[in-house]
């Protein structure tokens, strides 16, 4: 489970692993997955602001 912390733009700026794997492989792969991703902002009063995505991941393997 990760939490990725979005900006007003919708692209991740920072995340945080908070249960699974942590290893450098794993990292590896997390921060290439949220690199490319764009969410939708949060809003407030019809406003794009930063928020907080929660991902789950389950049975993922990335081959390259």
């Amino acid at each position: 489970m990760v939490e990725a912390y979005i900006n007003g733009a919708g692209q991740v700026y920072d995340y945080r692993i908070v249960s699974g794997p942590t290893d450098q492989e794993t990292r590896s792969q997390v921060e290439n997955l949220l690199l490319y991703s764009v969410f939708e902002p949060a809003r407030f009063f019809g406003q794009p602001v930063r928020g907080l995505a929660v991902l789950s991941f389950s049975g993922v393997s990335v081959h390259g």
